[in-house]
């Protein structure tokens, strides 16, 4: 709305005395940082593994850029990170979509969690994450025994007196695997601190040998 747009203009300029400001979509921010990324790269001639995987050089200035949010998905084109206003769509769905339906999958699992909006989104907030790989891992996922994949994770409740959040931790056989490949670092490590000594050993002891025939070799 033009009346808080105005009123945002008098706390910059006249409070906070900004010289420029300059209004722009996040879209259209996230453009400019994208396109910026793939310039700076090209121009030093120094392309990061990761550039290479996130950045696609194809000189048109091009960029689509989704932006998911609570009740909303926006599909916004960009040219030199300009908004094409008349190709932008609004799809209907979002993170609220979401956590109704892992309500949903939790309620019919476990329990009754359809009022419980606020604790599962908390727990989808800190247990989701965007695989690159969803197929690969999906098949490993369903070979791999429960507790042991490397994205298992349990979700503690709150007990509402002590917290209001819930926790997250290891399940157990995966935490019990962890330790065991901890210590088998640190048994590997204790094993070549003990090589290394007993080389140095070996190296002060020939040394010792060495200026003892120099000694003798002088008396004589």
């Amino acid at each position: 709305p033009s009346v808080i747009s105005e009123g945002v203009d008098c706390i910059l300029f006249r409070e906070l005395g900004v010289g420029r400001v300059a209004r722009m979509l996040g879209p259209c921010m996230a453009a400019v940082k994208y396109l910026s990324i793939g310039k700076k790269s090209t121009d030093s001639n120094e392309i990061a593994t990761t550039t290479k995987s996130e950045w696609l050089n194809d000189d048109t200035n091009c960029c689509c850029v989704i932006d998911s949010g609570y009740s909303f998905t926006h599909v916004v084109p960009t040219h030199r990170g300009g908004a094409m206003t008349k190709a932008i769509r609004r799809l209907d769905i979002g993170g609220k979509v979401l956590t109704n339906l892992l309500k949903e999958a939790v309620t019919y699992r476990q329990w009754n969690m359809m009022d419980e909006y606020h604790i599962v989104n908390d727990a989808k907030e800190q247990l989701s994450f965007v695989s690159d790989k969803f197929d690969s891992e999906m098949k490993q996922a369903h070979v791999t025994r429960k507790g042991l994949r490397w994205f298992d994770r349990e979700y503690l409740l709150p007990d509402f007196v002590s917290s209001s959040r819930g926790t997250v931790r290891l399940p157990a056989p995966l935490q019990r695997k962890r330790e065991m490949e901890k210590m088998e670092e640190m048994k590997l490590e204790l094993e070549r601190k003990k090589k290394e000594e007993e080389e140095n050993k070996v190296s002060d002891e020939e040394d010792e040998g060495n200026d003892q025939q120099i000694d003798d070799d002088a008396a004589e």
